[in-house]
């Protein structure tokens, strides 16, 4: 595989976007294209999150039309496994996913289109992604998109910023 042949097509909107992974094993000093066609279609602000055993989950994200797919890398990225293609959450882009101490996985807010663009539901997954349950329909801080989250050491999980 040459660097060319991982080379995206244009997106919906006519920007180039990517599937593929590359990972660095000396802190960021070189890459390495791990897969060039990863499996998920290729998309924009999307989310990831890693599990205490390295278990790599990504979802959602955006090619003009929102996903709402969860994928799972058992091998930092070399290969991926469809989770769940339509997991109860609104297809949705630029939200954030966190990972809480018992592995539990947790999705917030995000960009879904339409009318009510924004969105402040929580959703949590115990099994790695494939089923989903919504914690709450309306976390209590205002809908938002491109925000960051983190969970802290006490597992309280804070969120940061965004717009709406």
């Amino acid at each position: 595989l040459s660097l060319h042949d991982a080379l995206p097509i244009c997106g919906y909107d006519g920007s180039l976007k990517f599937n593929e992974t590359w990972i660095s094993s000396d802190e960021g000093v070189t890459w390495t294209l791990a897969n060039g066609s990863s499996g998920w279609l290729r998309r924009e602000a999307l989310s990831a999150t890693i599990l205490s055993d390295n278990t790599i989950i990504l979802a959602g994200g955006s090619d003009g039309p929102k996903f709402n797919d969860t994928w799972k890398s058992t091998d930092k990225g070399y290969t991926w496994s469809l989770q769940n293609a339509t997991p109860g959450w609104i297809n949705r882009s630029e939200f954030k996913m966190v990972t809480l101490a018992d592995d539990s996985i947790l999705l917030l807010g995000g960009a879904v289109g339409g009318s009510s663009t924004d969105q402040n539901d929580t959703w949590r997954s115990t099994d790695k992604g494939v089923i989903w349950t919504r914690v709450n329909a309306s976390s209590g801080w205002i809908s938002r998109d491109s925000h960051e989250a983190v969970t802290m050491p006490d597992n309280s999980v804070i969120i940061f910023g965004g717009t709406n």
